[in-house]
C-alpha cells in the first residue's frame, strides 16, 4: 500500500507556502509559489504524482476558490477552522513556511476540524450568483464617496474571497 501524502498551504493574496509530508519517510518538501492561476496548474502537476494527497489550508479572507480548484482535478483539500488549530503554549512565531509544515502535520495526525463551504448555487440563467456576494457587492458600489477609504478596504475583501485582484483609486476620474 502506498503512502498518503499530507499536503499543508499557507494561502495569502499573492503567494502560496506549500509543505510537503509523506507518512512514510517523515521529511518535508517546502517551497512558495504564486498564488495566480497558471502557478497553481503548475503545484497541481508537481503534487499529482504524489498520490494518494490530502491537503489542507486555513479558512481566510482569500475564500474557497483553492479548494474547489484542487477538488476539480481530483485532490483532496480540507479547509482548516483558524480558531480550531491546536497551538503550544508560548509557540508565537508564525512564518508561511512554519505555518504550512503545522498544518501538515495536524493534518497527518488528524487534529484539525474542518470547514465545509456553502455549495455554489445558481440562478435561473446558468450564472453563479450567490445571494451573499451580490449582496455584499452592491452594497460597497453604493457607499457614499466621503466613505470611499472604507469602501476600498471593502472592495479589496471581496476581490480576493472571490479570486479577482483589483484596486480602486481616490478622487473623481
Amino acid at each position: 500500500m502506498s503512502s498518503i501524502t499530507y499536503v499543508g498551504l499557507d494561502v495569502h493574496k499573492r503567494t502560496i507556502a506549500v509543505a510537503m509530508l509523506q507518512t512514510g519517510a517523515g521529511e518535508v518538501l517546502q517551497w512558495e509559489v504564486a498564488n495566480e492561476p497558471t502557478a497553481l496548474k503548475r503545484l497541481i502537476r508537481k503534487l499529482k504524482p504524489h498520490a494518494p494527497l490530502r491537503c489542507v489550508y486555513e479558512a481566510g479572507p482569500t475564500g474557497y476558490g483553492l479548494q474547489r480548484q484542487l477538488q476539480g482535478e481530483g485532490i483532496d483539500c480540507m479547509i482548516a477552522a483558524p480558531s480550531l488549530i491546536p497551538v503550544r503554549h508560548g509557540d508565537r512565531v508564525k512564518t508561511d513556511h512554519r505555518d504550512a509544515r503545522k498544518l501538515a502535520h495536524l493534518h497527518a495526525a488528524g487534529l484539525l476540524t474542518a470547514v465545509h463551504p456553502r455549495p455554489r448555487t445558481r440562478s435561473r440563467s446558468g450564472i453563479c450568483a450567490g445571494a451573499g456576494r451580490m449582496r455584499s457587492w452592491t452594497w460597497c458600489a453604493h457607499g457614499s464617496a466621503s466613505a470611499s477609504s472604507c469602501c476600498a478596504g471593502r472592495w479589496s475583501s471581496m476581490t480576493a474571497t472571490s479570486g479577482r485582484r483589483g484596486t480602486i483609486r481616490g478622487g473623481t476620474d
